[in-house]
Order: C-alpha cells, then sequence, then structure tokens
C-alpha cells in the first residue's frame, strides 16, 4: 500500500510540472483540468475544415459556418425530376444532383440534420446559419456532398456566398445568384493589395489579414459578397463641407455620394457633398480625405435603422 502511494505522489509531482503532453509539447496543469475543454471534445473545431492558425491555447480562434451559394429552390436551373427525395447525399448520387450548376445547395438539409446545437434552418432550399448558436464544430461540412459551406472566423464581417469555378458566362447562365467573377473586388484603389485573390476561377478572401473588408460589398456586381452584420452605421455630410470632392473619387459604391446643388454653396464656391444613406455601407475610405471633418457617422453597428 505504501508503495502505491509513492507512486501516486510522484505522477502527481510530474504531472503538475509538465501536464498531459498534446501536440508534443507539455501542457500546464490548467490546461489538463480546464473545465469543458478537454481536447477530445473539441477535436473537430481545432482539426476543423479551414486553414486557419490555431490560437495559443491549441483550440484556435472563434469559427463559424457559412453558405457558399445564394441559389434558392427557384434561382438555380434544374437538369432532371429526381426518382426520389430524402437527403442531399440521395440526390448528389443520382446523376450528380439536380441542380445545373455543380456547386449548388440541393437543399434537402443534411447540414440540418447533423448539428448538433439546431443552428441551421431550411429556408426555400438554403440553409440559414444562426451565427449566434453555432459553435464552429464543422459537422455540417462533409454532411453536404457539394462542400457548400465553409468555417470562417467568427469575426468576419462578409462572405462569399458563391463557391462556382466554372467560367463567368456558364455559372451566369446556370444560376442568377452566381459570382459574375467581374474582379471587381480585386480592384486595389480600394481594397488592399492580396485582400482578395483568384484561385481555379473562383475568388477566395483572405480572413488572415486585418483589413477593411467593406468596399468589396460596393463592388460586387452580383451581390455574392454579402454582409454578415444586420445593421451598420453610415455616414453624414454637415456644413463644414468645402464642396472640394476629394471624398468622391474614394468612395466605392456608384452614385453614393454626390453634390447637393446649387443650393448648398460653400466657401470655394461649390456645392456640399451629400451621402446617400441607402447606398452607403460604412466602408469609411472617405474620412480621411475631409481635411475640414465634415463627414460624420450616425448610428452604431448592429442596431437601428436609417433616418431620411
Amino acid at each position: 500500500m505504501t508503495v502505491w502511494w509513492l507512486c501516486l505522489g510522484l505522477g502527481l509531482l510530474v504531472l503538475s510540472m509538465h501536464g498531459l503532453p498534446r501536440g508534443g509539447r507539455p501542457q500546464p496543469i490548467r490546461t489538463v483540468f480546464r473545465p469543458l475543454r478537454w481536447p477530445t471534445l473539441r477535436l473537430r473545431s481545432r482539426t476543423g475544415h479551414a486553414a486557419l492558425e490555431e490560437a495559443a491555447d491549441g483550440y484556435g480562434p472563434a469559427q463559424v459556418a457559412v453558405v457558399a451559394c445564394r441559389a434558392t429552390s427557384r434561382g438555380s436551373r434544374s437538369r432532371f425530376a429526381p426518382a426520389h427525395r430524402g437527403s442531399c447525399l440521395d440526390l448528389h448520387l443520382q446523376h450528380g444532383g439536380t441542380k445545373a450548376c455543380a456547386w449548388a445547395c440541393l437543399g434537402e438539409g443534411d447540414c440540418a440534420t447533423v448539428c448538433a446545437e439546431g443552428a441551421i434552418r431550411m429556408e426555400d432550399g438554403l440553409p440559414q446559419v444562426d451565427a449566434q448558436r453555432c459553435t464552429g464544430c464543422g459537422d455540417c461540412i462533409p454532411a453536404c456532398p457539394r462542400q457548400v459551406l465553409a468555417l470562417i472566423p467568427a469575426e468576419a464581417q462578409i462572405h462569399l456566398a458563391c463557391a462556382s469555378a466554372q467560367a463567368a458566362e456558364d455559372r451566369n447562365a446556370l444560376c442568377s445568384s452566381a459570382c459574375h467573377n467581374s474582379r471587381n473586388c480585386l480592384d486595389t484603389r480600394h481594397v488592399a493589395n492580396g485582400l482578395v485573390a483568384s484561385r481555379d476561377g473562383r475568388q477566395v478572401v483572405d480572413y488572415t489579414r486585418s483589413a477593411n473588408l467593406l468596399p468589396l460589398l460596393s463592388l460586387c456586381p452580383s451581390g455574392a459578397l454579402r454582409d454578415r452584420i444586420p445593421h451598420r452605421p453610415w455616414f453624414t455630410v454637415n456644413e463644414r463641407c468645402t464642396g472640394c470632392g476629394d471624398c468622391i473619387p474614394l468612395c466605392p459604391a456608384a452614385g453614393c455620394m454626390l453634390p447637393d446643388g446649387p443650393a448648398a454653396p460653400t466657401p470655394l464656391g461649390r456645392a456640399r457633398v451629400r451621402i446617400v444613406a441607402d447606398i452607403c455601407t460604412g466602408c469609411g475610405l472617405c474620412l480621411p480625405a475631409c481635411e475640414p471633418q465634415a463627414i460624420r457617422v450616425v448610428g452604431a453597428l448592429g442596431y437601428g435603422g436609417r433616418v431620411h
């Protein structure tokens, strides 16, 4: 009995000094006994399905699932009437699926079925992810035979809702919601160089960089780049405006900043600039150019409506 207690004491001593090995590195004892953070419970989140660097504690940054498709039950062309329905996998095994686009969601909700958190619901043939309930476990991604879902950082404010790698003319013929591949999102006048890259016929957003993604919303003519924030602040121009117009060429949204007409003269003899609230995305590119600081922000991120 004495030998047993001696061995137990030595084991606890070693454990307190080094912790259990994980990934070939010793861990402190607080990591070993941390409640609800045992590595096997978070295995799928750690391995994941997105190439994101793990955080210092080994569990990785918070992630959320997004849907890389906007083709509703009426938005994408069908190839044939299926012999039977039951799951996305059933449809996929029937000649590659009913949708003409090989990257379109099949709409049977296999992802919603496997989601243990109930964070996915089907609406008009497309999965809708509740970001507040999604834990980023990644169970939904292998459940989708078309790989329509992806994991992105939870703090990312936009995502690309089209995964098609077909030529632009082909994808637009098959789906009314497809990315037009206009390459406007690659315009370095409004977007940091390399923030969006074209790979294998599709656009890829680099979420590892700390950069302003909001101009992408205005540059995308198809609306394939989606805003994940329900309400955004916008900007207005006050009486300090001199009418210099330096802010206008910096705005990525066409028709957002306009001269306010001859009824609002300025010290420079020009009309003041007016910002159209319905078009403004709140990207803020105009702020540094305004020397008299005539542009001010209105509203708060995620709250409220717009007042005209």
